[in-house]
């Protein structure tokens, strides 16, 4: 075992958000580097390696990342960050990384030509073209998100669809565990240019409306209104999960389901999050 090979140096950036956090935390024994920026106040945890720099200036990002003989980078910054992921990749590049791990953490992407879908597919063919092996990780929407989704704030569990399609839902907790320990005890090979497949929970909306029964009645709308949540974004994953493209499992190129397991098996012994359980319900 100890002649295969695995990657020991790792760089998270966007250590501070929904997933990188979960990230650095589940990697607490391995050789963490944390890359933020200068204006970020942030609290890092205890422990960790951090260099602050401008992910604009390409030559800065690269000497951090040599400095510290990073071999993978975790990109985990949010939607507004996703235009700097090029750059990055251009300064891992030049500082030898050997596996980019882009912002996907979501439904699957690759193949879509529009919108943010779109401009996560059209990176991984940038990092492709720049001979930079990837590693994908599609784990459905992030459970946490799931009562501002249907807007149970309001007092209505919302379907701007029909609802009937089961889609994946995974918690942030489990995702950025899941990721550590790949990254941490799956040999090189296995690693570069794969995409993994995830899911700590699957079912429909009308399913999971169960789960509010007596608290949120479900009520039928066009779209959510623009008070809720991410009311557009929303919207558009309701009607996307009526496609059948809300599993991690969705093959946009070919417009199915792939056959076969996912990729949970990977994390032997790990008991994943339902929505029940990380929503108390």
């Amino acid at each position: 075992m100890s002649n295969i090979p695995l990657f020991k140096s790792f760089a998270v950036i966007g250590a501070g958000g929904n997933i990188g956090k979960y990230v650095v935390e589940a990697t607490e024994n391995a050789n963490v580097l944390v890359l933020t920026r200068p204006s970020s106040t942030a609290a890092n945890a205890p422990g960790t390696q951090v260099e602050r720099v401008d992910y604009a200036d390409t030559d800065a990002v690269a000497a951090a990342l040599t400095k510290h003989r990073v071999e993978v980078v975790v990109s985990a910054v949010g939607f507004e960050g996703h235009a700097s992921q090029g750059l990055l990749a251009q300064a891992a590049v030049k500082a030898g990384v050997q596996l980019f791990v882009p912002s996907e953490f979501g439904v699957p992407s690759y193949g879509a030509t529009e919108g943010i879908l779109g401009e996560k597919s059209h990176f991984v063919d940038i990092l492709k073209q720049l001979r930079l092996p990837y590693l994908c990780l599609y784990t459905g929407i992030f459970t946490e998100f799931f009562p501002g989704l249907v807007n149970v704030e309001s007092g209505k569990y919302m379907i701007a669809a029909e609802g009937k399609t089961p889609f994946s839902t995974t918690a942030m907790s489990d995702i950025g565990g899941y990721l550590a320990h790949v990254l941490t005890s799956l040999p090189t090979s296995e690693l570069k240019n794969h995409v993994l497949r995830i899911e700590g929970d699957r079912g429909s909306l009308l399913y999971f409306a169960k789960l509010y029964e007596g608290r949120a009645p479900v009520a039928r709308v066009e779209k959510l209104p623009e008070d809720a949540p991410h009311s557009e974004l929303s919207t558009f994953l309701h009607k996307r999960f009526d496609t059948g493209a809300g599993s991690t499992r969705w093959d946009i190129p070919s417009g199915r389901e792939i056959e076969g397991p996912n990729a949970n098996g990977l994390w032997e012994g790990h008991k994943w999050k339902s929505v029940k359980d990380v929503l108390d319900l």
